[in-house]
């Protein structure tokens, strides 16, 4: 039982600069979104103030808008969803390192040393 177990944390140490780059993948998006997020409503702004000099433009800025609302909606909810999968990855991942941490010293107190 104790050897199953001291493989078991080698295999999870073996996978963890697998897990943490993927946390770091998934915070480095994030990052990314937010940046992307502000510049397109600094760039958006002032479309809509030359947009607004001109009938003609003003359809057209209507147009782009119904477009950008969708794509915002896009990128808003991918940008939940990496958020949402990145802590749970974080969670279940410190989870899953704790509890084979207690199990092996559980098993470390009760079974003697081979």
């Amino acid at each position: 039982m104790q050897e199953e177990t001291r493989k078991f944390s080698a295999r999870l140490e073996e996978k963890r600069d697998l897990i943490d780059g993927q946390i770091s993948l998934g915070r480095q998006f994030q990052l990314q979104f937010m940046q992307q997020t502000s510049s397109t409503d600094v760039s958006n702004n002032a479309f809509s103030d030359t947009a607004s000099e001109s009938d003609g433009a003003a359809t057209n800025s209507l147009v782009s808008t119904e477009a950008d609302s969708k794509s915002d909606e896009g990128v808003k909810t991918s940008k939940r969803r990496i958020r949402l999968e990145t802590n749970r990855l974080v969670e279940k991942w410190a989870d899953l390192q704790n509890h084979s941490d207690i199990w092996t010293r559980k098993l470390d107190d009760i079974l003697p040393v081979r």
